[in-house]
């Protein structure tokens, strides 16, 4: 009778939580009518409310390859008008251009974009608080000095404001973005013998960052000399932790990016996947602790698995243990 009890139990819960999301095939959640050339889809959860952000860019607003935003609650319902919150305050180029978003700790979220000023492109974010207004104005708040007009990176703060960072494809500019739209200094994040790129971020003490670049010189063909480096900044721009090197320079493909995860521990671990060793591909991990400081002593990084030249693997995404990190 206990068993049976407990199944009846387990069955109902099980109904009570199916009946808030659809996942049915044919049944699924409506978030928004879109353009049938809809894409580049973005999502960050709040953690306090449970709510989440959906971003997708297309051309429905008559100003280029542009953003529509929708809230999601909980519950899976839908929070904002039918077709979602379409930003219109700037005008986009006509292809994919240096999108993010993130939510933020205070309920709302924040898209970053590359849009058109004349003959360049300059990045903006525009935030959008939960109720659907723009506290920022619809054009947003532009970022980097109007440098940073390509890919951009987002990370939530612990305060309502957002860590944002930008390249140019030679630099990478790091910014904070205050809850309020105010924005503090600028970082560029520069070496006078490689280009700096493909940042990733991670959160460090005090709402600090951790930025994890790759310094890179053409080699040739579609082919890099690139070299993974991680630094800390505080939100005044003063430094947090001093460049450490964690992969030694390797020559790979252009394509071939790292990932960072956080440890749990205030520190970060950092892979990418390529082929530089015997032309067998492998994923190799590194790992950085609180301080920014490099704890693996091999410069070449921990492989994933043997060298296996008969074998094509494909790229991983990692996740940290919570218990063990």
């Amino acid at each position: 009778m206990k068993k049976l009890l407990l199944s009846i139990i387990a069955l109902a819960a099980f109904v009570t939580l199916q009946a808030q999301w659809v996942n049915g095939p044919v049944n699924n959640n409506y978030l928004a009518n879109t353009s049938p050339d809809a894409g580049e889809l973005y999502i960050s959860t709040d953690p306090i409310s449970g709510d989440t952000y959906f971003q997708w860019c297309s051309f429905v607003g008559g100003n280029g390859w542009s953003p529509t935003l929708q809230r999601v609650n909980f519950a899976g319902e839908p929070q904002w008008d039918a077709d979602g919150i379409h930003i219109s305050g700037q005008q986009f180029p006509s292809w994919s251009q240096g999108f993010a978003m993130a939510a933020t700790t205070d309920g709302g979220v924040v898209s970053c974009f590359a849009a058109q000023v004349g003959e360049d492109n300059q990045s903006f974010a525009v935030r959008i608080n939960a109720d659907g207004t723009f506290p920022w104005g619809e054009a947003g708040v532009l970022l980097f000095d109007g440098f940073g007009n390509s890919r951009t990176e987002l990370m939530a703060g612990e305060d309502g404001g957002v860590w944002a960072l930008g390249t140019d494809l030679s630099f990478s500019y790091l910014q904070y973005i205050n809850a309020d739209g105010t924005l503090n200094p600028l970082i560029t994040i520069s070496d006078t013998q490689a280009s700096c790129t493909f940042g990733k971020l991670l959160p460090a003490a005090n709402n600090g960052v951790f930025v994890v670049y790759e310094k890179e010189n053409w080699a040739y063909s579609y082919y890099y000399t690139k070299s993974i480096w991680v630094k800390g900044y505080n939100v005044d721009g003063s430094v947090l932790s001093q460049d450490e090197q964690l992969m030694a320079d390797q020559t790979v493909g252009g394509s071939y990016v790292h990932y960072v995860v956080p440890d749990g521990l205030g520190g970060g671990y950092v892979y990418i996947w390529h082929s530089a060793f015997g032309e067998a591909f492998n994923t190799y991990v590194f790992h950085f602790n609180e301080n920014g400081a490099n704890t693996f002593s091999d410069p070449n990084g921990t492989p994933v698995h043997s060298i296996d030249s008969y074998n094509f693997y494909t790229g991983a995404y990692g996740t940290v243990d919570p218990v063990s990190h």
